[in-house]
């Protein structure tokens, strides 16, 4: 969930995965404040989701053989209408169709589906939605639910502003916990393939090679589905 790139003049260290602190009201926005460490606030919206930030402050997409900054002026027709997507679905999900809320009518559809019901969304667009919901979301627009994410841009409480760690980005969050971890055995480039439960009082974790661990618990930082 959490890749660092040293990065390239001027840019650097990119996080690759989580990027920023979502709200000011956030557990790790407490944490940033009371460990002391630098924070830049950033323009980025849930209208302006970003796929990298700019030194002019700016969110801006590689589409279609061309930089564009993410904003509803943009030149670039396709982006305009998956920013007006990105919104109607994160807020008033509805059926094309019969014009009634998915949500209220208790009927659920994937994100892949809901664009094809609409019957007006190009392929270009279809990237665009695609790439900003599996940033946010870790899935694919066939294994996202309308419901899912209506149920969570409802239920987000935590405020609409956001947070760049500066001097290090999210390897600073690594180490604070690292620092912590006193005698811990830490393995890296050991991807998890497996995670077996038994009637036992412990959870067998599989590496990609067969290599495997016994442990009492497993802590699962990201979506299983």
């Amino acid at each position: 969930r959490i890749c660092q790139h040293p990065g390239w003049p001027p840019w650097g260290p990119i996080d690759m995965g989580a990027e920023y602190i979502h709200g000011s009201k956030s557990k790790l926005f407490r944490l940033a404040k009371d460990e002391k460490w630098q924070l830049s606030e950033s323009i980025y919206t849930f209208e302006d989701l970003a796929v990298f930030g700019n030194q002019d402050g700016h969110d801006y997409v590689w589409h279609r053989g061309k930089l564009h900054k993410m904003t509803r002026e943009s030149e670039c027709r396709e982006l305009v209408q998956a920013l007006k997507l990105l919104e109607e679905i994160n807020e008033f999900p509805y059926d094309s169709e019969s014009g009634t809320s998915l949500v209220q009518s208790g009927e659920d559809v994937s994100l892949a589906e809901y664009l094809d019901r609409r019957g007006d969304v190009s392929d270009g667009v279809r990237d665009l939605v695609q790439g900003v919901i599996c940033q946010e979301m870790s899935a694919s627009l066939d294994r996202c639910g309308l419901r899912e994410l209506a149920r969570w841009s409802d239920l987000w409480v935590l405020g609409t502003d956001n947070y760049r760690i500066k001097g290090g980005g999210f390897s600073i969050l690594i180490k604070h916990f690292m620092d912590r971890l006193d005698g811990a055995l830490i393995k890296t480039s050991w991807p998890v393939a497996r995670v077996h439960y038994d009637d036992s009082n412990f959870v067998r974790v599989l590496n990609c090679r067969g290599d495997e661990l016994v442990a009492d618990a497993v802590i699962i930082a990201f979506p299983v589905s």
